[in-house]
């Protein structure tokens, strides 16, 4: 089985003469083969590891089931698949030939394990099996990287900017479900059957995808949005009756220069004015008197002597003598 993955124009061959994709791991090689020759449900970790010469420890701590190693082999996949698809991608290959070459390596990596793949689908059905637990982690990383292309391609204008990546990723999937689920029944050298239909089912998809003219001009995300900044105060009115800017503030900020100049010739006759009002003596002026209010005087008489008993008689009579003194003389 050979992969060629060059520049631009040249495509993936699938040939069952020759031997399975290296993954990089002796653990997951003797998987496929032996899951390619038995299927799924009659491979014990065992098996695989007295058919390369593996220590059956070792397997069983990095894989715990036969399942884990399956999904083991399908991860490493993916690895493949994400490095083959940055490389087009940096040669610059379009996303049509992009996903393309994707699905063609995909088919190429698969081919070996047809067996193990028909297994895998089957039990998945049962949403409870540890198969469809393991499927489900090994189907968001598939969708994960699939949506990340189409991000990037909706960044480079290659798809319209109304599209959405999660939508469009959603439908690549179910293509390619059903190119997968033809690929099983596909009994020909080399999928001779399905590769022509896969090539041009996902040439069409990308097409659907392609800009729209007209309409991704109007996207807000294709043109740079404009944020307005925010007045403080209301504009002034356009009416110049309205709105008179007054008569100081537009000869401060337009001075013609002749009145600068005469302002400037004034100054020393203006200085020289207050210097002699400086030095004037300054009557110093009296305070006048405040007028005086004199109140009349106020008698203190007194209290009136307490008076006793007894007194009021010796008084009558010093009256009485004094006034007969005053008559005999």
């Amino acid at each position: 089985m050979v992969v060629d993955m060059g520049g631009a124009g040249t495509s993936l061959a699938l040939s069952t003469a020759s031997p399975p994709i290296p993954l990089g791991d002796p653990a997951l090689d003797a998987a496929v083969r032996y899951f390619g020759a038995h299927g799924l449900r009659s491979t014990a970790l065992d098996d695989v590891a007295r058919s390369s010469d593996l220590e059956l420890s070792e397997l069983n701590r990095r894989y715990p089931s036969s399942r884990s190693l399956a999904a083991g082999v399908f991860e490493r996949m993916l690895d493949l698949l994400g490095e083959q698809l940055d490389g087009q991608r940096e040669r610059g290959a379009p996303l049509s030939e992009r996903l393309q070459r994707w699905f063609e390596l995909e088919l190429q990596l698969l081919e070996p394990c047809k067996a193990l793949v028909r297994g895998w689908l089957i039990d998945s059905v049962n949403l409870l099996s540890p198969t469809a637990l393991l499927q489900g982690s090994l189907a968001f990383r598939y969708a994960a990287r699939i949506q990340r292309e189409l991000e990037l391609a909706r960044e480079r204008g290659e798809i319209s900017v109304w599209v959405l990546p999660a939508v469009a990723t959603g439908a690549f999937i179910g293509l390619r479900r059903s190119l997968v689920l033809g690929w099983l029944g596909d009994d020909s050298p080399a999928a001779a059957r399905t590769l022509p239909l896969a090539r041009a089912e996902i040439a069409a998809f990308v097409r659907l995808l392609a800009p729209w003219p007209g309409l991704d001009g109007a996207h807000p995300a294709a043109s740079p949005s404009r944020v307005r900044e925010t007045r403080a105060l209301p504009p002034p009115a356009a009416d110049p009756v309205s709105f008179v800017q007054p008569p100081a503030v537009m000869q401060t900020e337009s001075a013609p220069a002749a009145a600068v100049n005469a302002a400037i010739a004034q100054a020393p006759a203006i200085l020289g004015t207050l210097a002699q009002t400086a030095l004037e003596p300054v009557p110093m002026l009296s305070p006048e008197p405040e007028e005086v209010r004199s109140e009349p005087a106020r008698l203190d008489l007194g209290s009136p002597a307490p008076i006793r008993p007894g007194s009021e008689k010796s008084a009558t009579s010093s009256k009485r003598k004094s006034r007969a003194k005053r008559s005999k003389h």
